[in-house]
């Protein structure tokens, strides 16, 4: 029989004691505790199980902590205690977009497993473990980087380089000019490091020959895997701002590495009874845009810059987790890239609606009418004609997005048409809602959703006579 040396039966009957004093404790402590519990009656199990040779009855519900000394094992209601704690720690520190789950459960069980040795392995102090985790998790070492993602942005722009907040969309001309001393120089002084290094440098380089672009994102103190989300997110907030303000026509072959991909070759054949008919076309892989039009674009976005570098600086930072202002724009961006990314018309037009249903947030019935009314009154900047068309066009597209997920048919021609017809004005509209999201953040600071809509509900209106009013 193991032995931990734990007088298991007066623990737990302690500790239980100990946490039902106090029935309605909601902590991150009181919910250790209950984690304790189930680790420990998981020991008697698992000892029972040994001395019976019989491990059946402990297998099935047995969860492996890998990163305690000894006992390391818990029934999965424990291990979901585990999970939830290690979540609710992230959201204390304010690391939940910046450190994994896994890594605060690992740091969590080292100071539970210190905890437990101080003590001889006779008790645990769940304030104790969760204080010290806590603090630990506030001091962790988090590396800072720009992360790079190849795009397919515009052959004809050969020296651009501009920036909006941590993004820079640079031609992979200049970014090679910029950058080569910092790509050629190789990892550990080591032969094999440098043969690996200049093997993944090349891989990297075949990669980009079939782009045009780089976007670098500046992402602070995060882990790697997670600043990677990060930094996408950021990335495509970008795009979407050049996207939606040159429009469909000319940014539809804009997209990052790992979006849908463009085909730069095609070919076909027809097999009739006395002829085979031959084609092929090639095409470029990105947008039209030349520098002069990137240089308009800078120029007349010059007023709103301050606006966009603050959202993508928040973005970048990780540090908006549970803002509900934030998650409604970061789901609505993620609608809008994936929108002029697809290749099916049916699903762009569902996608760039559900972008714009995300920002309104709408309760009531009557969508397609209350939707037209929202877009229009943060999309048309106080123009009584454009806010005519905007609800028009928002309540006609609704309709026929309608017609698409319940399987009515609409044609290829009705659904062009809605698109267009919203994505004539989209720009106008999500620049409104994010004028319009950052001036509730800043006046109310909503905490949840439900309060988040009625603030909409409340202000809304008075943001289309003036986009002040209302926040002052």
């Amino acid at each position: 029989m193991f032995d931990y040396g734990l007088s298991k039966k007066s623990v737990i009957k302690n500790h239980q004691m100990k946490v039902g004093s106090l029935p309605h404790q909601k902590s991150i402590e009181a919910e250790f505790a209950t984690f304790i519990d189930e680790w420990m009656k998981t020991i008697i199990i698992v000892q029972d199980s040994v001395s019976k040779k019989d491990f059946s009855s402990a297998t099935p519900d047995t969860v492996i902590l890998q990163s305690l000394k000894k006992a390391n094992f818990v029934n999965r209601k424990g291990y979901a205690l585990l999970e939830s704690v290690a979540s609710r720690l992230l959201g204390e520190a304010g690391l939940s977009l910046k450190v994994s789950q896994d890594t605060a459960q690992k740091l969590l069980l080292e100071c539970f497993n210190e905890d437990l040795e101080k003590r001889k392995w006779a008790s645990a102090s769940e304030n104790a473990i969760i204080s010290k985790a806590l603090k630990r998790l506030k001091e962790i070492e988090l590396p800072n980087g720009s992360y790079i993602f190849a795009s397919q942005f515009s052959y004809s722009a050969k020296g651009l380089k501009f920036d909006i907040g941590p993004v820079s969309i640079i031609s992979k001309a200049r970014f090679y000019r910029e950058n080569a001393k910092k790509l050629r120089k190789p990892w550990e002084p080591s032969e094999s490091s440098e043969d690996f290094h200049k093997f993944l440098l090349k891989k990297w380089i075949e990669h980009m020959r079939n782009f045009d672009h780089v976007i670098s994102v500046d992402v602070g103190h995060s882990e790697r895997e997670l600043a990677w989300e990060i930094a996408r997110e950021t990335a495509e907030f970008a795009l979407n701002i050049v996207r939606t303000f040159f429009g469909y026509y000319h940014t539809h072959r804009i997209r990052l590495s790992g979006d849908f991909t463009l085909e730069q070759n095609r070919a076909s054949v027809i097999i009739e009874q006395n002829d085979v008919w031959l084609s092929h076309g090639t095409g470029g892989v990105s947008s039209f845009l030349d520098d002069d039009a990137i240089q308009r674009f800078e120029w007349e976005l010059e007023p709103m810059s301050p606006l966009f570098a603050s959202f993508a600086g928040w973005l970048a930072s990780g540090k908006h987790d549970g803002t509900p202002t934030v998650e409604r724009l970061r789901y609505a961006n993620r609608l809008i890239a994936e929108a002029y990314c697809e290749p099916s018309d049916y699903l762009r037009l569902v996608r760039l609606i559900s972008a714009f249903e995300a920002l309104a947030i709408i309760r009531s019935n009557e969508k397609a009418h209350n939707l037209a009314v929202r877009c229009a009154n943060v999309g048309s900047w106080s123009r009584s004609t454009t806010a005519c068309e905007i609800y028009d066009n928002v309540r006609s597209a609704y309709h026929v997005r309608n017609m698409v997920v319940h399987g009515d048919a609409p044609t290829t021609d009705q659904v062009r048409k809605a698109f267009f017809g919203l994505e004539e004005h989209t720009f106008g509209i999500l620049v409104g809602f994010l004028s319009f999201y950052a001036g509730i953040e800043r006046t109310a600071g909503p905490r949840s959703i439900r309060t988040l809509a009625r603030e909409i509900e409340n202000r809304i209106e008075f943001f289309f006579y003036d986009p002040s009013f209302g926040f002052d």
